[in-house]
């Protein structure tokens, strides 16, 4: 045989012949050793021009895979040996990814590539991108004809509520005739379409919520059940009744009539530290509450991680509580829900889970590095995707007791932020909005107040440090109400930043203007209170303000499972001697941690009472005290307490623990209440004080100066002791049971686990890591304080243990 080299007429000759057989050069994953190729897909990409030289790539259903590139006039065939229906991705650039599905039967079939097949793939996973690459034979079951012309008539029909005119030619995405313009060749009428609808700009509308802490009844009106708004008529505003999730489903069903394209979302809290009636069902009568409203996509918060991640992943999966182990009493504290309609009924016995996406970008498993929710979610609207980032604070690992962290790790906000909006772009969607369990605080004292008086403190970090890929924040946390524009040092770009306060009293009402190929064109955002049309008598709501009806489907399902929980809500537990409030900011119903108030001094009293065996003294963070304790209006002390107030009061189910430290550790437990980094973490711009300030129990008093390391300037605390370093006690004045300290002798102290277990919570690290004889009681805190208040009735307001001096 000879062994002389071809020519390279001959060579070339065998190239064109391989090249045509292939359907394409410089991208075709077959090789001279391939059988004959079984199956060829054929189409054009374009994006309203032809999208040229762009790669493709093939899955089918039996696995096999193919790839080639588009010719000039954005043509393209690709060969293999492969079985239908087979899904295509292209690379479309600036564009991202375009997806297409082949169906059929037989050898050959087309596909085309535009935002119009990526829509009808949409249909089948929003997540396209995510979709190609784990296309398998289960998936290819679900490409039906009968589905796949279900899809295109959904993106049919969102196209012409959107005011879009389909020529009358183009009745198939997929396969009908395109011709996509390029140099010399005009485009068809489907590929005039494309160009329409890169001209056209769509209205996106996302109702937004944050921190309802499942108060799907009416919240006291001390308690977030009031909001004050502008009033021309009333230079100090007006106040108005707010809240309850009845009213909240009339709001959100008015707000999504007004275009085609909404979706309702959430930034955190939407369940955990709730009043009773939905802490009674395990917050089941919240998720069922939530899914009936229309709630699609919610970031987790602290608060949805305080009972653990196997409960986390129950509220979103199903299944009866607990997660594992001796299941609880189905219709009597879990699972109502009838199987058929996922919502409540008398004979229920399941709990299907939440019908919203959960999304926690940075929260993942420790021991694998795995995501424990997905960290994005996508919504589309016709050819047009949104995508969201879900993420709680890094800091929520200061927030939770150690068991319901476990195993978890909190990655940093930013990076993670940035991360996952490049992918979305990446993979084509035109806008990305961020939903963070992170927060501001405003000193506004009407809502949608334009000048946005916020100091946003640790959010603020975070906002300085995203890049351009981000266009919407959702925050929430800090139950705040502002709606602002905030621009990003490291980008230079304006931000949209809304929350809405907390209890579902209100919600944002954000309007987006976004093009295919530009992204978000404008922005329009205002905050909507959730006004109760037949709960203000005598207020004259002011015009720019619309009030709401209760919706009568959901006030029933409210109905049921308040009936549900009755039994056990309504047992009186004791009386009050007069009203026991939280510190709360001025002339609103928001808690103020950076002070001493007196419900937080009378839950230390019962965790001291409580101890077994006693201690010197005790005390409680800030946040674990979640509701005021009054009268019924009218009412004179002695007034009723029921079991239901209480456990909204103290809802986490802490336990009681003691530990001992000396008089030196408990002077350095008091100064980390002003030192980085909680001297940022909440503050008082009305005050001007800051920190988190534990509520102490009577068997303690002290004063603190607040000229050291004063606050003496800018928007918030400017002038931090550094961790380790405060001096701000004055420790001559610190007495315990009425004598001074004694920095060398040894006190116990009653505390909750929160605090005292672990590292310790809300940076308060003395406790766990430098105490001894750490005994944790098992007793729950609310069973102390319901104790304290059978005992103690009726139990009157206190006076202050705590001095600021200057």
């Amino acid at each position: 045989m000879s062994n002389r080299r071809l020519s390279s007429r001959v060579r070339l000759s065998l190239l064109a012949c391989v090249c045509a057989g292939l359907g394409a050069c410089g991208g075709d994953s077959s090789s001279s050793s391939d059988p004959a190729p079984s199956l060829t897909i054929s189409g054009t990409a374009a994006v309203g021009s032809a999208l040229a030289n762009a790669p493709v790539a093939v899955r089918c259903a039996d696995g096999a895979q193919g790839s080639t590139t588009t010719r000039a006039d954005g043509s393209y065939t690709v060969a293999l040996n492969g079985k239908l229906p087979c899904v295509l991705e292209a690379d479309a650039g600036a564009s991202g990814k375009l997806h297409s599905l082949a169906t059929g039967s037989v050898g050959t079939a087309t596909a085309h590539l535009t935002v119009l097949t990526e829509a009808t793939v949409g249909k089948f996973s929003a997540d396209t991108v995510a979709y190609f690459s784990g296309f398998n034979a289960a998936a290819a079951t679900d490409l039906t004809a009968a589905k796949v012309a279900a899809a295109q008539a959904a993106v049919k029909a969102e196209l012409v509520a959107n005011g879009v005119t389909i020529p009358a030619p183009v009745t198939d995405f997929l396969t009908g005739a395109l011709v996509a313009a390029s140099a010399g060749t005009a485009g068809n009428e489907h590929d005039q379409l494309l160009d329409a609808l890169g001209a056209k700009t769509f209205s996106i509308k996302l109702v937004a919520m944050n921190d309802f802490h499942g108060s799907i009844t009416t919240p006291a009106a001390t308690n977030g059940g009031t909001v004050t708004l502008p009033d021309p008529a009333n230079a100090a505003g007006t106040k108005v009744n707010v809240g309850g999730a009845a009213y909240l489903a009339t709001a959100i069903k008015a707000l999504r009539a007004k275009g085609p394209n909404s979706v309702v979302v959430g930034a955190g809290d939407m369940t955990g530290a709730s009043p009773f009636v939905s802490s009674a069902t395990h917050d089941e009568a919240s998720v069922d509450v939530l899914n009936r409203i229309g709630l699609e996509i919610t970031s987790v918060g602290n608060h949805e991680f305080d009972y653990g991640r196997a409960e986390l992943l129950r509220k979103q999966n199903g299944g009866c509580f607990p997660a594992s182990g001796a299941q609880g009493v189905a219709g009597a504290d879990t699972c109502f829900m009838d199987a058929a309609t996922g919502t409540y009924s008398a004979s229920g016995g399941t709990f299907s889970g939440a019908k919203y996406k959960y999304l926690a970008a940075n929260v993942v498993d420790q021991a694998t590095g795995t995501p424990v929710l997905p960290a994005t979610a996508i919504k589309r609207f016709g050819p047009v995707a949104v995508g969201f980032i879900g993420l709680t604070l890094k800091g929520t690992t200061e927030l939770v007791a150690g068991t319901g962290i476990a195993g978890l790790a909190f990655q940093e906000e930013s990076a993670t932020i940035n991360s996952q909006a490049k992918a979305l772009k990446a993979a084509g969607v035109q806008a990305v909005v961020v939903l963070i369990h992170q927060g501001g605080i405003s000193t506004a004292t009407t809502v949608n107040d334009k000048s946005c008086p916020v100091s946003f403190g640790d959010l603020g970090t975070i906002l300085d440090k995203l890049g351009t890929d981000v266009d919407v924040v959702v925050s929430g946390h800090s139950h705040q109400e502002y709606v602002c524009n905030y621009t990003g040092k490291a980008s230079g770009k304006r931000y949209l930043v809304t929350q809405t306060g907390f209890y579902g009293g209100a919600v944002t009402d954000i309007d987006l203007g976004v093009k295919l190929k530009t992204g978000v064109t404008s922005i329009d955002a205002a905050t909507v209170p959730i006004i109760q049309a037949d709960n203000n008598t005598g207020v004259t709501v002011p015009a720019a303000f619309a009030s709401f009806a209760k919706d009568a489907d959901i006030a029933a399902l409210v109905n049921s499972y308040v009936a549900v929980s009755n039994t056990l809500a309504q047992k009186q537990v004791g009386t009050l001697g007069g009203n026991l409030m939280r510190a709360l900011f001025t002339g609103t119903t928001n808690r103020d941690e950076s002070a001493e108030g007196v419900m937080g001094s009378v839950i230390a009293d019962a965790y001291l009472y409580g101890t077994p065996n006693g201690a010197d003294f005790a005390m409680v963070n800030p946040g674990g005290v979640r509701a005021d304790l009054t009268c019924a209006a009218g009412a004179t002390p002695p007034c009723p307490v029921t079991y239901a107030q209480v456990n909204t009061v103290a809802p986490f189910a802490n336990t009681v623990v003691k530990v001992s430290v000396t008089g030196a550790q408990l002077v350095r437990l008091l100064e980390q209440q002003w030192e980085a980094p909680n001297c940022t973490a909440k503050f008082n711009p009305a005050t001007m004080q800051y920190g988190r300030l534990l509520q102490v129990s009577g068997g303690l008093t002290y004063s603190f100066d607040n000229s050291v390391n004063a606050w003496t300037s800018g928007a918030s605390p400017n002038n931090c002791a550094a961790a380790g370093t405060g001096h701000r006690v004055v420790v001559s004045s610190v007495k315990v049971n009425g004598v001074a300290l004694d920095l060398a002798r040894t006190y116990v102290v009653s505390t909750n686990n929160f605090l005292g277990l672990g590292s310790g919570g809300d940076n308060f690290t003395v406790l766990a890591t430098q105490g001894s004889n750490v005994v944790d009681s098992k007793v729950i805190d609310l069973d102390a304080l319901i104790a304290y208040f059978r005992e103690k009735s009726p139990v009157a307001p206190t006076t202050p243990r705590i001095t600021r001096i200057n």
